[in-house]
């Protein structure tokens, strides 16, 4: 793995980096490794840079995969606005597993961004459905070998996590395992999660992964707009359903609304919610003007938008059940707030249209 001497050689050889920036720009290198080896290389007067290397294993796997989807994206750059949203990527070296993108000054994701100004602009909100539309848009088999014969992916694990395989049921903590005998314990509940795995229909390039540590935020000189906006963490990308996306956005904003109650076993559900940090009534308007833009940019007539948006929402429920599990597998109980994820979970599966209008606030056309 690289270490803060062999970064500064590797960019050197790869030409990204002259000697004399060793002394002339102030260099730091800051590590944020998560799930694969990432450091970010600052610069005071040079454009900056953040590498990504894959631990090896499923890690190298990933980060391939980034790399295949950052240059598939590319080859639409001169006529998609979609590298609008993304990173430069610089380079990729396969052999080293090393994957170089530009690194974006004074960016916050949106998580933090929201958690600080305690706000949810309806600009960013537009920004993000533009992004999802244009990347839901680009071709995927109109070229001939451009790689995405590459990128399949397969139908989300959320989708069959109430019935796990036997590799899953190896690896998977007390906790988690709980959680899947809850989710067991309904038998109509599972039905209405297997129509999702009938309905998944893959015809466009997406996400997959799609949260609100993969968009980042930064400040930008325009008279129309101050913030712009990139999506981040390709890893997961591939060739699968729109609204697994269009769901993952909802999800994304339903959880921190529900992590940001207080939940004691003592105080009746109404009054945590008047208690969130984060209330609900103030995301109404970003998510209608997030579905307005996705649907303007995806120019959906009003029939297939409801289809879309109704799906879209069935896919949020299973979403917010992924979330549930990922925090599970690293708690030693269930939490009252997960056990909340759980519920809204159900409530959204069993009630789709209710959930819509009462959670979100968008009216269907």
């Amino acid at each position: 793995m690289l270490n803060h001497q062999a970064v500064f050689s590797y960019l050197i050889q790869e030409k990204l980096l002259a000697p004399e920036s060793l002394i002339l720009d102030r260099l730091r290198i800051v590590n944020s490794s998560q799930r694969n080896h990432n450091v970010s290389v600052l610069r005071s007067h040079s454009p900056s840079y953040f590498l990504k290397q894959g631990d090896g294993g499923e890690g190298s796997g990933t980060v391939a995969n980034e790399a295949l989807v950052y240059h598939f994206l590319q080859t639409h750059r001169k006529e998609h606005e979609i590298h609008n949203y993304l990173p430069r990527c610089l380079a990729y070296d396969s052999q080293e597993q090393i994957l170089t993108l530009e690194f974006v000054a004074d960016a916050r994701d949106l998580g933090k961004y929201h958690m600080q100004r305690g706000r949810f602009p309806k600009s960013i909100a537009v920004a993000m459905g533009k992004a999802l539309g244009l990347l839901h848009q680009v071709p995927v088999k109109d070229k001939v070998n451009d790689g995405s014969e590459c990128l399949a992916h397969e139908i989300p694990w959320a989708i069959t996590l109430h019935r796990p395989e036997l590799n899953l049921l190896q690896t998977i903590s007390d906790t988690a395992l709980k959680l899947i005998k809850i989710i067991q314990k309904f038998p109509n509940l599972c039905t209405y999660i297997d129509v999702l795995s009938q309905e998944w229909n893959p015809v466009a390039l997406i996400h997959y992964d799609i949260k609100l540590e993969n968009y980042l935020v930064y400040p930008q000189k325009s008279e129309k707009q101050s913030t712009a906006l990139k999506m981040i963490d390709w890893e997961f990308a591939g060739i699968g359903d729109p609204c697994w996306d269009v769901g993952s956005v909802f999800s994304t904003y339903l959880s921190f609304w529900i992590f940001s109650m207080p939940i004691t076993g003592e105080t009746p559900p109404e009054e945590f919610m008047k208690l969130a940090r984060y209330p609900l009534e103030r995301m109404k308007g970003a998510f209608i003007s997030f579905w307005t833009s996705y649907v303007n940019q995806m120019a959906l007539a009003p029939v297939e938008a409801n289809g879309w948006l109704l799906k879209s929402m069935r896919f949020a429920a299973a979403r917010l059940l992924q979330t549930a599990y990922e925090i599970s597998m690293s708690r030693g109980r269930l939490t009252n707030n997960v056990v909340c994820l759980l519920q809204v979970s159900f409530n959204i599966l069993q009630r789709p249209e209710q959930a819509t209008l009462q959670l979100l606030g968008i009216p269907f056309q």
